[in-house]
């Protein structure tokens, strides 16, 4: 992270909830230092990339934290993550979250043909807690194959074989198991 020294970056990502935690340690005036440390609170259901002179932690919101150093100093820039490109041959299953957490779903069933390309989007998140998590059986990868995500806002599957899966969409930071929705998607030739 620094240019003119070597700097050691260790992170981890834990739990069912991804949770990271970030520290960057460097030699500075003779002593090893801390030049950036960051707590799992604020960076759950996160992804990470570590550059040479920086590191990003994509949060469930979308949002990317850019960690880079500057003049002597540390720096942070909080940037929002574009969203996946939706084709007008895809398929969009929208649904939304009220403000007392509860998941509004136009259908619990969806149908597409092999090769479609899925898009699982929220519309309109009124919850307080954001993020959700999408879960879905390990039998989900022979039907359905992953394409990208930014986490709690949009997910893209692309349909490779016909059957049945199930997912079930978790509100509210994604541990509301109360306000849980099962979604069934069915794969057809």
């Amino acid at each position: 992270m620094i240019p003119d020294r070597d700097s050691l970056v260790v992170y981890s990502r834990e739990g069912s909830g991804s949770f990271v935690t970030l520290k960057v340690l460097s030699y500075i005036d003779n002593t090893f230092k801390y030049i950036v440390e960051t707590e799992p609170a604020g960076y759950s259901h996160s992804n990470v990339k570590v550059g040479s002179n920086f590191v990003v932690i994509e949060g469930w919101s979308g949002n990317q934290t850019l960690f880079y150093w500057e003049n002597g100093l540390a720096k942070t820039y909080l940037a929002h993550k574009k969203s996946a490109v939706v084709n007008s041959s895809d398929i969009v299953f929208k649904y939304n979250i009220l403000s007392n957490g509860e998941i509004e779903l136009a259908s619990n069933k969806i149908t597409i043909k092999i090769g479609d390309v899925l898009h699982i989007v929220v519309g309109n998140n009124q919850a307080e807690l954001g993020g959700v998590r999408i879960l879905g059986s390990q039998a989900d990868s022979e039907i359905l194959q992953y394409q990208q995500s930014s986490i709690t806002t949009h997910m893209v599957l692309k349909a490779i074989n016909a059957g049945t899966t199930t997912m079930t969409i978790i509100p509210n930071g994604g541990y509301d198991w109360e306000h849980a929705r099962k979604i069934t998607i069915n794969v057809v030739n």
